[in-house]
């Protein structure tokens, strides 16, 4: 596709916002998946350089999802769908920040590798408290931009709990920001160790006002057990290495287990086709 190909079929999603046909989806299935073979071979080169560096830290790789990508396009009605170089994502956590630039270190040395463009989200947080670096990178000679993600484990930990939190209490927090109270909790949880007492006194209070704890308590009880027993038959399946979760807020997440990227992707899109709330 040529970039007036991929602007032209972001300006269609935006217009059938609500429910995109059945060419829509189709058509940017294709696009989503003509990402597939540069990001492996970026992973496969991260997994290298993870090697150099005692090959413990966590390297993953995903294709941006439907509604991921269709949100996004409705928030940035200006933005050209050809810009949007996140499609195609992989992330490494890492220990400390000191191995996070060492890392990055590795990617500007490396014969395969190009950073288009940098975000640095440590230095400078964003507002909302999120840190992490941003890397665009390319293969050499390969147009096809690959968002890296690279965090500590306690930064990671803290948007896996933004993520629980937009699930349980339908905040929105990534897109919207809809609910200021849990948009500012977590952004006072990401200071950490620098809190006031005010503001201690404040996570408090959000924390008694949303029954935070136990609703999350609540959860993870119904559904640890459920879980643990989906992951002990996956672990018995040999060369299962790519996974579709699928999460509703009021039941138990579904894990599927696939050997190969294709087939996880041709189930994903008959799931979303089926159901475009599926998460």
């Amino acid at each position: 596709m040529t970039n007036g190909d991929i602007n032209r079929l972001g300006n269609r999603i935006r217009a059938e916002y609500d429910t995109l046909n059945e060419n829509t989806l189709i058509e940017l299935q294709n696009f989503r998946t003509s990402h597939k073979d540069t990001l492996a071979r970026v992973f496969n080169i991260l997994c290298n350089l993870n090697r150099k560096m005692g090959g413990k830290n966590i390297v993953t790789y995903r294709i941006k999802r439907f509604e991921s990508i269709i949100g996004k396009l409705y928030r940035y009605p200006k933005m050209e769908f050809s810009r949007m170089w996140d499609i195609g994502g992989c992330r490494c956590i890492v220990n400390n920040n000191e191995e996070v630039y060492r890392l990055k270190q590795l990617i500007e040395k490396s014969e395969f590798l190009t950073i288009r463009k940098e975000y640095d989200y440590i230095s400078k947080p964003q507002e909302e408290g999120y840190k992490s670096l941003h890397l665009f990178i390319s293969l050499k000679n390969d147009k096809t931009v690959i968002e890296l993600q690279i965090r500590n484990k306690e930064d990671h930990n803290w948007a896996t709990l933004v993520e629980i939190t937009d699930l349980l209490f339908d905040a929105k927090l990534k897109e919207y920001g809809k609910n200021k109270e849990l948009l500012r909790f977590h952004y006072l949880l990401s200071k950490r160790f620098i809190l006031a007492t005010e503001e201690k006194k404040e996570i408090a209070k959000i924390i008694k006002k949303y029954k935070y704890f136990e609703k999350l308590s609540n959860v993870f009880s119904r559904n640890y057990i459920q879980i643990r027993k989906q992951w002990l038959n996956i672990e018995g399946k040999h060369n299962h290495n790519y996974f579709l979760i699928e999460t509703k807020k009021d039941e138990v997440p579904k894990i599927t287990s696939y050997k190969k990227f294709d087939e996880a992707e041709e189930n994903y899109f008959t799931i979303y086709k089926n159901n475009q709330t599926a998460n």
